[in-house]
């Protein structure tokens, strides 16, 4: 049986792992929303969005297929978000804060990075 401290530990190195393959520094609050969807942890680039993301962050990435030059399909997978640019989805409607921490922490886990 795997302690709770044991688990922490674990996902400390594996959050230090997967920050230094984004080249990204990660400041508390970062760590703060990582850990909030430490769900993810696990997921890959294949593995089918509908499956993973949130029905608000689905909705919006539908809604907004035409700006956001992305065809969302059952069978779309993460490595389809790459074609999405961080600002683009920051100006859509409905999408706040915690849809994005959801997006950057499925790019994050899945390791893939978003347009610029």
């Amino acid at each position: 049986m795997i302690t709770k401290e044991q688990y922490q530990k674990a996902l400390e190195v594996v959050e230090n792992y997967l920050s230094q393959i984004q080249e990204e520094r990660l400041d508390e609050d970062a760590m703060y929303w990582y850990k909030y969807h430490s769900k993810l942890l696990g997921i890959t680039k294949d593995d089918l969005l509908i499956n993973i993301a949130s029905v608000r962050l689905l909705n919006i990435l539908k809604q907004n297929r035409e700006h956001l030059n992305i065809d969302l399909k059952p069978s779309t997978s993460i490595k389809e978000l790459s074609k999405i640019s961080f600002m683009q989805l920051k100006s859509c409607k409905n999408c706040g804060p915690n849809t994005l921490w959801e997006l950057r922490a499925i790019c994050y886990y899945a390791q893939i990075r978003l347009k610029v």
